[in-house]
């Protein structure tokens, strides 16, 4: 059985989540610029996906936040290759999903996302007693 301070936990990161989400979908739509879309979008990508993830595991993972920039990493190195391209992807939404170039600066945002969870964790467990971490 799930304890209640889990399940708040869970919660929580999933509003969280949803925030987040919602952000990144208001920056797709209403922001065309040279800052907040480009980059902005892609820190905060990087915590949506840290969250994502503390739904499902919300204990104390100490690599989490190293696996995300990891996985955020590879998403851009495999933008090099123009896979959307070689495969005939049209549609713009699964494009930007994929995405299309590759960028220093993309892995540098995903990196300072990564930070800014790794920073929140590093607070939240030292903060906590070892009792208290377990539920």
């Amino acid at each position: 059985m799930i304890g209640k301070k889990m399940k708040k936990k869970r919660l929580a990161f999933l509003l969280i989540f949803l925030l987040l989400v919602i952000s990144e979908f208001i920056i797709g739509i209403y922001f065309h610029d040279d800052f907040v879309r480009p980059f902005v979008g892609d820190v905060i990508i990087a915590v949506v996906l840290y969250t994502f993830v503390r739904i499902f595991f919300p204990e104390k993972l100490y690599w989490l936040s190293a696996a995300v920039f990891v996985f955020c990493a590879a998403v851009e190195f495999s933008q090099i290759i123009p896979l959307c391209d070689l495969i005939g992807v049209k549609n713009n939404f699964l494009r930007t999903l994929m995405g299309v170039s590759f960028a220093w600066e993309d892995i540098i945002c995903y990196a300072v996302g990564c930070i800014i969870t790794a920073v929140y964790d590093v607070f939240l467990f030292r903060r906590q007693s070892p009792e208290k971490q377990e539920n």
